[in-house]
């Protein structure tokens, strides 16, 4: 179920008409309603089925442009992939939409066009924007790889995204405010604090996810809550929607050794809707469970343990579009708002990243 703190409205206007339509020409014939085929997110009147089509394999040989495992992957309006970090920490892979590596941008240093420690990336318009942790510096390159300019990372923790104005949103190390996140302006370079609802983010402080909305402002949610929270683009709250489902309780409320649910990264397309990917991480069984020594769990006994869901939530409505549950391979997040992406590992242990494309299914 989803609450809406701003009210509940009709359904969209096409997706209402297409329903009344169909219903009037399909029924005295017995016939469905394209049913099973697919559609676009916005014209699933019921809630669509989410399965993945595979669109490109990106990293083929163990070179210094492969990716690494936890790689960040955006694509531009040309459908164009780019990949970091890479085994060069400096080096941003572009793939083409079939998975050939195209070229290579950027370089290890300091200097302009430089990086060493690539840890997000954002698409806005034809500007590719880099934040390298290693020179605390967020960077602006076209898509060619062209050096535009660059700001200073003033906070350098947790998630960030970057709006359609250009303002950089990011998560700060201040438990002192209500909301620890922060909008800094791209040409003023002055900051301004995020306002929200004071009780629901002083009860409970974790790692925060953030998703631009296209058409201005951002969405913003804790990794161990299902609540969603609306700003504009000057970080004022606009609204909030509680998804409460019993497969997805608040952290504190999972008792140790149970399945854990866990936002891992959302998405806002340009209708509107948010798209929402989950871990449900289920414990390992006693005899795979690794030893203090070993390190984290190996992409293989991921797979057995997490059920990725992917949900998409119209908040016009408000309520669900879509959902799909996926076993069986790693996801990272959301390359865009119409692909997943993640890493698999080949035979020889070479680190590959599948893109997968988003379709939705009538039921």
């Amino acid at each position: 179920m989803l609450e809406s703190h701003q009210g509940r409205n009709a359904l969209r206007p096409i997706g209402a008409w297409r329903l009344i339509v169909c219903s009037l020409l399909a029924a005295p014939f017995l016939l469905s309603c394209d049913r099973g085929r697919s559609v676009a997110a916005s014209d699933c009147v019921q809630p669509c089925t989410v399965r993945l089509e595979h669109s490109a394999t990106l990293g083929l040989a163990a070179g210094p442009d492969s990716p690494l495992e936890n790689a960040n992957v955006v694509v531009d309006r040309s459908g164009y992939f780019y990949v970091a970090p890479t085994y060069n920490s400096g080096r941003i892979s572009v793939f083409a939409p079939d998975g050939t590596l195209e070229r290579v941008v950027g370089g290890e240093g300091a200097g302009p066009g430089e990086f060493r420690v690539v840890t997000h990336l954002a698409m806005v318009g034809d500007t590719l924007m880099v934040s390298d942790l290693g020179t605390a510096r967020l960077s602006f390159l076209s898509r060619s790889g062209e050096f535009l300019g660059s700001l200073p990372l003033i906070e350098a923790r947790g998630d960030l995204a970057v709006l359609s104005d250009g303002s950089l949103v990011r998560e700060v190390n201040q438990p002192t405010l209500e909301v620890p996140v922060t909008v800094y302006r791209r040409d003023t370079r002055t900051s301004t604090t995020v306002n929200g609802p004071a009780a629901t983010w002083d009860t409970f402080r974790d790692e925060i996810v953030l998703a631009p909305e296209p058409r201005g402002g951002f969405w913003l949610s804790y990794v161990n809550r299902y609540e969603f929270f609306r700003y504009d683009n000057n970080g004022s709250f606009l609204d909030r929607l509680d998804r409460k489902v019993s497969w997805f309780p608040p952290i504190e409320r999972v008792d140790r050794g149970e399945t854990v649910s866990a936002i891992k990264d959302m998405a806002v397309d340009t209708s509107g809707l948010v798209l929402v990917l989950i871990n449900r991480t289920s414990p390992p069984p006693e005899e795979a469970a690794p030893s203090r020594e070993e390190s984290t769990p190996s992409i293989a006994m991921r797979e057995r343990q997490t059920l990725r869901i992917i949900e998409v939530i119209d908040p016009a409505r408000p309520g669900l579009v879509a959902s799909g549950g996926l076993a069986g391979r790693v996801l990272n997040g959301f390359a865009d708002a119409s692909h997943v992406y993640g890493p698999r590992m080949l035979e020889n242990g070479v680190v590959v990243i599948d893109v997968w494309r988003l379709i939705y299914d009538r039921p």
